[in-house]
């Protein structure tokens, strides 16, 4: 007797026996299901697809939200980082303060006004009418500057000239600048009593070149805590609209959550509830 060729006969029947098995077991089910889906009303399948929609909706947003939510969460904690820096900015103004208060020296250039100006503030600070007469753009307008040449004598009819440049064009709440490149025609002027009584009454100050360099870095200063003021208030100002934001978004999932327990238990026999949104709800707390 050939046992192999007996056992490969057993196993090739078995193998046969359970392909059939299976496959009446599908056609089974596959019968069941299209007798069910026969049986259900097209009602409950455009319910079933429209819960399906939502389900792949939330699932979209959860994987979209991920990014921007995190950035800026990162984005908010970079900006009370760089707000808590401020303090910084008032210790290096004191400290230019107290250096101001010594005995300054800056360095001796042999420019004109107008280079020496554009050698400290940004164009949008200044404007330039020519060489020897500048104006500074401040919030209260232009106040100009003029500078007395080394090569002009210093007399009577000098400085009328150069306070009726100065007067026609002075700020009325500012006044403006006469700078003396020259520093002995600077203490000249500051020795004569008609001359200063003169520049006072047009609201003209007199500069000499280390009068002209703290002038100058301080209205940079100025200048700069102004840009930095609006850049930082712009950013606080971006945040205002996430207050709340979070509460919201909260209440929305509640208001679904109970929305879908509310749904189970009609679905099970309960008595439906009144249907409120997040909202709605957290207006009646």
């Amino acid at each position: 007797m050939n046992f192999e060729l007996i056992f490969i006969l057993a196993a090739l029947f078995i193998a046969g026996w359970a392909v059939v098995s299976y496959s009446f077991v599908q056609i089974s089910r596959q019968t069941k299901s299209q007798k069910q889906n026969q049986n259900v009303q097209p009602a409950f399948r455009l319910a079933d697809q429209w819960i399906m929609e939502s389900q792949r909706k939330i699932e979209e947003l959860s994987e979209k939200a991920e990014q921007p939510l995190g950035t800026a969460q990162h984005e908010l904690l970079d900006l009370r980082l760089e707000a808590g820096r401020l303090p910084q900015g008032v210790k290096n103004l004191r400290t230019v303060r107290e250096s101001l208060a010594g005995n300054i020296k800056p360095l001796a250039l042999n420019k004109t006004l107008a280079e020496i100006v554009d050698l400290y503030l940004l164009t949008e600070d200044y404007q330039i009418e020519e060489a020897n007469f500048v104006y500074f753009k401040t919030h209260v307008g232009s106040v100009p500057i003029l500078e007395v040449l080394k090569a002009e004598p210093l007399s009577d009819t000098g400085m009328k000239k150069w306070l009726g440049l100065l007067s026609a064009k002075a700020n009325p709440v500012m006044g403006g600048f006469l700078y003396f490149a020259d520093g002995h025609q600077f203490a000249a002027c500051q020795e004569n009593k008609e001359w200063m009584e003169a520049l006072r009454s047009y609201k003209i100050m007199s500069l000499d070149f280390q009068g002209l360099t703290a002038l100058l870095v301080s209205f940079k200063l100025y200048e700069d805590t102004d840009r930095l003021i609006k850049t930082f208030q712009a950013g606080i100002e971006s945040t205002i609209p996430l207050v709340g934001q979070a509460d919201k978004m909260g209440l929305a999932l509640t208001s679904l959550g109970a929305s879908a327990l509310n749904v189970q238990m009609i679905l099970e026999g309960g008595m439906p509830g009144p249907s409120k949104t997040g909202s709605e709800e957290s207006e009646g707390l």
